[in-house]
């Protein structure tokens, strides 16, 4: 492999742990500010009625979510891109983790892909344990719903992994032929 592509492998590489490293700092985050938000919570409760305060940390649960999302979908889009330009110069690089299929590895995906959710869900049980909401579509039993909905309905857009993997792998080698077909002078363009 010559120095080049040498240079751009490093980069890429560079690139995902820099993603990977983000995603565990906004993880990292955000449970200690639920934690922290729900042991106040709780402290305070004994003495005053705190309502929407143990929500506050879906303003931070949600941004985060979202990073994530756009992290998991980013390192999808470096891996396809490896697996296209160097198919030829690495072999070991793309083997599977086999350990992580199976029934223990559907959970472990779902643990570790709706870890944010699992949050969620925790702060609604907190939540309507302080909280006794008596009208059942009131804002006070709604709102706490639609927050825990639309984060999992963030983290279960990048779930499957492998389906943006393989779409980029497809665009990338599209990518690749329309550059080869255009260098060739055009002969095998589309129409």
């Amino acid at each position: 492999m010559n120095s080049e592509k040498v240079f751009e492998l490093e980069a890429i590489d560079r690139k995902m742990d820099a993603n990977l490293s983000t995603r565990h700092t906004y993880l990292s985050f955000a449970f200690t500010t639920t934690i922290a938000t729900l042991a106040a919570v709780f402290a305070l409760s004994m003495k005053i009625r705190i309502d929407w305060l143990i929500l506050t940390p879906f303003v931070v649960i949600i941004p985060f979510q979202t990073r994530i999302t756009y992290a998991r979908l980013t390192h999808a889009k470096y891996e396809a891109y490896v697996k296209v330009v160097y198919k030829n110069e690495i072999q070991l690089y793309h083997y599977p983790v086999y350990e992580l299929f199976g029934f223990m590895g559907k959970i472990i995906a779902i643990i570790s892909n709706f870890e944010l959710t699992f949050l969620a869900i925790a702060i609604d049980i907190c939540y309507f344990g302080i909280n006794k909401p008596s009208i059942l579509l009131s804002v006070n039993v709604i709102l706490p719903i639609f927050l825990t909905l639309f984060v999992a309905l963030l983290a279960l857009y990048s779930y499957d992994y492998m389906k943006f993997e393989k779409r980029f792998e497809k665009e990338f080698q599209d990518l690749i032929k329309r550059k080869s077909d255009y260098n060739n002078g055009g002969k095998n363009r589309r129409k």
